[in-house]
């Protein structure tokens, strides 16, 4: 689920393993039974239809771990993680691999553990390494230009602005520093904080069961020009933050409890948690089983950490963890926060990407012959616009 799972690190892969299987509770088991069908609640004016007539268009399932991580990189052709070969893959809509970005090592253009994709109009990548603590950038050829290291770990790379990129890092050792996000500069090789998210008013500060800080893995997305929403995946309140670290608003759902795992899910996620720490070559101390029994008994998460994405008109999307076992419920917010409804969608969504029209899902299905596997399911979204109505927003 995250680069570090697979290729540790001493001194930073304990820390990077434990945190990152607490944070990443959720992944698999959201429930029994469910409507697969896409249809949209609560009056929402967000409808998502199948790209084609037979249903969504479906690019893959493909052949290798994907990382929960996925940018549009042209109207035609996406970008998601290989976390075993450690490549940025390219996929156009028909689901054929057209080319890989990078590979694993430490050298230019390689990745220890890449987590994060961005892309911007021109066909830019940044790719996040949390493991080698930078963002790698390529050119529209997807040739590689060059690496800024960060005073921590990238966690999101929030939104292309200029010649860089604003990101979240963090770091991720006993000290659990906070999240800070700052400007990655790409053309001078720089980073600089712009704040911290814990230092913001923003009462994100929360520790996970057992946790001896507070968690860095937050939710993120850009969802406007300079701000920026954050959220603890344990509480459905989302936080709003722009560059100078002031909190603009607060918005979520109180009306949605969190559930609680049933025994044949707790069951699976204990037999992942221990193939993860078994690929990993790690072996946890007693206080860490514990923290992760503690937690998969704990009620699961609202959504977990690539749950987020926004879209041009500022919308927030976010996939939550609510859904049945082949299936996910998609709650959409106005750019001003209110909540416009909800979207049902087949299969486990593990990320989005949003590039209006179109909208991709990176998803786990769960039907006998693709068990296990990830593909993309990419949907066209129609809203009151398309039918001559004013999109909700500010």
């Amino acid at each position: 689920m995250f680069p570090c799972m697979c290729l540790p690190r001493r001194e930073v892969s304990r820390w990077l393993v434990s945190l990152a299987a607490v944070a990443a509770l959720g992944f698999t088991g959201n429930g029994d039974g469910g409507n697969r069908e896409s249809r949209a609640t609560d009056q929402t004016s967000v409808l998502l239809q199948p790209l084609r007539s037979a249903g969504a268009t479906v690019v893959g399932p493909v052949d290798f771990r994907a990382a929960p991580a996925m940018a549009w990189l042209s109207d035609s052709t996406l970008a998601i993680l290989d976390i075993d070969d450690q490549q940025a893959v390219i996929f156009d809509l028909d689901g054929t691999e057209l080319r890989r970005v990078g590979r694993k090592g430490g050298g230019p253009g390689e990745f220890g553990g890449a987590l994060t994709l961005l892309s911007n109009e021109r066909g830019e990548l940044a790719v996040g390494d949390v493991l080698l603590s930078r963002v790698s950038h390529f050119g529209p050829d997807l040739r590689f230009l060059r690496s800024v290291r960060l005073p921590g770990s990238p966690l999101h790379l929030l939104g292309w602005e200029g010649h860089g990129v604003v990101a979240m890092w963090a770091g991720l050792g006993p000290g659990l520093a906070d999240p800070t996000v700052g400007y990655v500069d790409l053309e001078t090789g720089t980073a600089a904080p712009a704040f911290t998210v814990f230092g913001a008013d923003s009462g994100l500060a929360a520790r996970l069961p057992g946790s001896p800080a507070p968690s860095p893995y937050l939710a993120a997305a850009r969802v406007g020009w300079h701000t920026y929403v954050f959220a603890q995946p344990n509480e459905y309140r989302i936080v709003e933050i722009d560059m100078d670290g002031v909190v603009r608003r607060t918005f979520g759902r109180s009306d949605v409890e969190r559930q609680l795992r049933t025994p044949d899910e707790i069951r699976e996620m204990e037999a992942a948690f221990k193939r993860m720490l078994s690929q990993a070559g790690y072996t946890p101390p007693p206080e860490v089983r514990d923290m992760m029994n503690e937690a998969l008994r704990a009620p699961k998460p609202h959504f977990l950490i690539p749950s987020f994405a926004s879209d041009e008109l500022g919308r927030l999307w976010i996939a939550t963890l609510r859904g049945g076992r082949d299936s996910t419920e998609l709650d959409v917010f106005a750019s001003g926060g209110s909540f416009l409804g909800t979207v049902a969608v087949a299969h486990q969504v593990r990320a989005l990407a949003i590039r209006l029209p179109l909208l991709a899902a990176l998803v786990q299905r769960e039907e006998p012959t693709f068990e296990g596997q990830s593909s993309i399911d990419v949907y066209r979204v129609a809203d009151q616009a398309e039918s001559g109505g004013e999109p909700d927003g500010e």
